[in-house]
């Protein structure tokens, strides 16, 4: 039983490598290789190393799905400072009543809305919209780097 396990647990002497380099043996030829593959960002490499923000990779999808998420968070935070008059302390009280809310139907499904008449929730949603897609593409592309 211990020579079977010394066979098993054994260094090849073939010459063969135990463990291929499957990132370098990977083709990223035609278009599934490009648009989703990482690339090299140096300042997020300087910032996290190696892009990585713990467990997530960050890489040029999950750059464009934080970026839009933030710009969502910035147009629905706006629009509760101007539902309670830029009023940072009843900002505080009112916060759990505050909403962003559709614009009405006398506007039909035009985009030509004013801006707090219902403009602000059609652009949140559409950031929300395009960071949920980024982070999902991000996460299923097969490119992302596990280690």
């Amino acid at each position: 039983m211990l020579v079977g396990l010394g066979i098993v647990f054994s260094k090849r002497s073939d010459g063969l490598d135990p463990q291929p380099d499957l990132d370098a043996a990977e083709s990223v030829q035609g278009l599934d290789g490009t648009i989703g593959s990482p690339m090299h960002i140096s300042f997020m490499e300087r910032l996290f190393g190696n892009g990585r923000v713990l467990p997530i990779h960050v890489g040029v999808w999950g750059v464009i799905g934080l970026a839009a998420f933030m710009v969502c968070v910035f147009i629905i935070l706006t629009s509760y400072m101007h539902e309670v008059g830029n009023n940072p302390i009843a900002f505080i009280r009112e916060f759990w009543n505050l909403a962003v809310m559709p614009p009405a139907g006398k506007y039909g499904l035009s985009w030509n809305v004013p801006w707090y008449d219902g403009a602000d929730y059609l652009v949140a949603t559409l950031f929300l919209h395009i960071a949920v897609v980024a982070w999902a593409h991000g996460s299923t592309s097969g490119h992302a780097r596990r280690g």
